[in-house]
């Protein structure tokens, strides 16, 4: 069999035991929120294996600052799903992984063969996380976001913009950090749980919903008292 990709640890060189030694990710995801999750678990100790691909490197290529940022104290192994083999090394993966967690837009994993469905089969114990940007379900589901989409979606652009450009908003991907906040409080979540109940289970995190949950008191005020916010009184 051809060489398939390279290992690569990126590690802050800690050596005390973390809370989460022992428990096995792998993680399939890429650009900022699936890769800010992931990077909370692997800081505090769990062993997370970043797939990669020439294919979507661009600026998430190892040796760019971004790359490193986002991805260390993981290990990165570059697999070429279209490549002879590759595919069953990606299966043995998964067998052996606690959590398998992805942010693709919708499916990705289950047109490659390694979805949830059919990896819990021989997997029973296996935690899969879904990170879309609009959940599974839907009229909307199969839409590709970034952040600032979702922002305008749920309404945060409209309430962080500045007089007169209320299309600005938020500057930065703020959205990014918290969905990947409740992804890896998600996963501590199901763990838990298979702790108690021996069977893994598949979360679906539509990074959407997270953004509307910022909006819980305006949404609120609005249906309770019909106030329709506006950036300067907005509370979130």
């Amino acid at each position: 069999m051809k060489t398939m990709g390279m290992c690569l640890i990126l590690s802050a060189g800690v050596n005390e035991v973390r809370p989460l030694e022992g428990l096995r990710v792998l993680d399939f995801t890429h650009v900022l929120a699936g890769p800010f999750a992931t990077r909370l678990l692997a800081d505090m100790g769990a062993d997370v294996v970043k797939i990669n691909s020439s294919a979507r490197m661009a600026g998430n290529h190892p040796s760019n600052p971004y790359f490193v940022i986002w991805n260390r104290n993981k290990r990165t192994l570059a697999l070429n799903l279209n490549q002879e083999g590759a595919l069953d090394v990606c299966k043995n993966l998964v067998n052996q992984a606690d959590i398998v967690i992805d942010n693709f837009s919708l499916g990705v994993l289950d047109r490659w063969g390694i979805g949830y469905e059919t990896m819990s089969q021989s997997n029973p114990k296996v935690i899969y996380v879904q990170m879309s940007g609009l959940g599974a379900g839907g009229p909307l589901s199969h839409y590709v976001t970034y952040a600032p989409t979702i922002h305008a979606m749920a309404g945060l652009t409209y309430l962080t913009g500045v007089e007169g450009r209320e299309d600005i908003g938020i500057g930065f991907s703020y959205l990014d950090h918290l969905a990947g906040l409740h992804s890896a409080t998600a996963i501590l979540s199901a763990v838990a749980n298979r702790d108690e109940t021996g069977s893994g289970q598949k979360v679906d995190l539509a990074q959407f919903e997270v953004g509307v949950n910022l909006l819980g008191p305006t949404l609120f005020d609005y249906f309770v008292n019909g106030n329709v916010a506006n950036r300067k009184q907005a509370t979130f």
